[in-house]
């Protein structure tokens, strides 16, 4: 690992916690490996507040509204002939919101960039590179990154009706680039020739380590929990996670035996009620963290035996909690979404179920994937040693550091 100080000054456009979810994560990840080789790295966030908040000696966060004021109505003006030529080589009448709304993201970029001096921008999750060939051509001698995941693969119809505008992102910048294999050949149907390349999100392996039996039965009875196995999702409490299907086969679990605990943790949802009465349903058994600190993340892994990452649809890039897990030294139960199976080998450090022929989960198969640990749990033991040496191997936040220095000729 490089540990020598550059002088390049990098922005990064991208949610930040709170909430915390896949992207806001590993910005945090990422700012605090950047920190350890003295890296300047900032971030701005799109939010529904200002702040300016120093993180480190070398980051600072700043968030900030995209609202119509006067300074963008002078940026604007100031650069209209440069930005006039995108009302006819896009077709912005096909979604006069985004065309404004991108155009205005890409103004209050282009104000921060002149307020500071940065020489890399990298621009996070796939929609919000509609604002790239805006910020392109007012800045000139920035280098633009474009971080995409699996968006176009849940909504290829916006995808496809704004394709000439998408694939122009792939042309202006300098690397694009995906956390999965699968993700990354996403774009191949605008052209053969985007090759994004591929970088795991990394976790900090140090932070995130498995912990001995007793420490686990201790960190249970702090929940008020019993001393038994115990089942953790992680992730929003949206649909598409898999929330729902998570609750449908814990509710079959606990009217059949009472030897498995479910703690669920995550950023708020349209599923958030749902999960609410289900603890109130289940007090003994069940424990739920909304909206939860950080910190306490790799307590929840180290109190937990298992994953469960039911995740619907093949959307999915490389969940982050999925490699947390692993990392932590616990059993994943996954679906096989999009990128989750280049993490989870099935039968060597966890189970990847099939989704069914429309997308959705199989709870049969993972209920009685489940029992048939519970039922057994000690012949599994060698998939908690193969998961974390995996997660060391190839998702730690030191070889996601060292793909980003590569990047970025850092």
């Amino acid at each position: 690992m490089r540990t020598s100080v550059t002088m390049k000054s990098i922005l990064l456009i991208a949610p930040y916690p709170p909430p915390y979810g896949g992207v806001s994560s590993h910005t945090l990840d990422l700012i605090q490996s950047f920190n350890q080789v003295n890296q300047h790295c900032d971030i701005l966030h799109f939010d529904d507040h200002v702040e300016k908040k120093m993180l480190s000696n070398h980051s600072t966060l700043f968030r900030v509204r995209n609202i119509p004021s006067f300074s963008l109505l002078v940026l604007f003006l100031q650069n209209f002939h440069k930005l006039i030529k995108f009302f006819y080589s896009v077709s912005f009448i096909r979604d006069i919101r985004l065309f404004f709304g991108s155009m205005s993201r890409a103004l209050i970029i282009q104000k921060h960039l002149k307020d500071n001096s940065y020489s890399d921008v990298i621009i996070y999750t796939s929609k919000l590179g509609f604002l790239i060939p805006f910020l392109a051509s007012t800045n000139k001698d920035i280098d633009i990154h474009y971080s995409f995941y699996a968006d176009f693969s849940k909504n290829p119809s916006f995808y496809s009706q704004h394709r000439s505008w998408f694939k122009n992102i792939f042309d202006l910048v300098k690397t694009s680039f995906s956390s999965s294999k699968y993700c990354a050949n996403l774009p191949s149907y605008l052209s053969k020739s985007i090759q994004p390349y591929v970088v795991y999100v990394g976790v900090d392996t140090e932070r995130f380590r498995p912990v001995h039996a007793d420490i686990k039965l201790d960190l249970r009875a702090k929940l008020s929990l019993d001393a038994k196995q115990t089942a953790i999702f992680v992730a929003r409490f949206e649909s598409e996670m898999g929330i729902e299907s998570v609750l449908s086969m814990f509710e079959a679990i606990f009217n059949a035996r009472s030897d498995l605990n479910l703690i669920i943790c995550g950023a708020s949802g349209s599923a958030s009620s749902l999960i609410k009465d289900f603890e109130s349903k289940h007090p003994q058994l069940v424990r739920v963290f909304e909206n939860f600190e950080s910190s306490i993340l790799p307590e929840l892994y180290q109190t937990s035996d298992i994953l469960i990452a039911p995740t619907v649809g093949k959307h999915a890039c490389m969940g982050v909690s999925v490699k947390e897990a692993m990392s932590s030294g616990l059993i994943s139960f996954v679906s096989n979404s999009g990128g989750l199976p280049e993490a989870i080998r099935h039968c060597v450090d966890g189970f990847i179920i099939d989704l069914d022929d429309e997308g959705m989960v199989d709870e049969n198969t993972f209920i009685a994937s489940i029992l048939r640990y519970l039922d057994s749990e000690d012949s599994f033991i060698s998939y908690r040693d193969n998961a974390r040496k995996r997660a060391i191997e190839l998702f730690s936040s030191q070889a996601t550091l060292k793909k980003y220095q590569d990047l970025l000729e850092l």
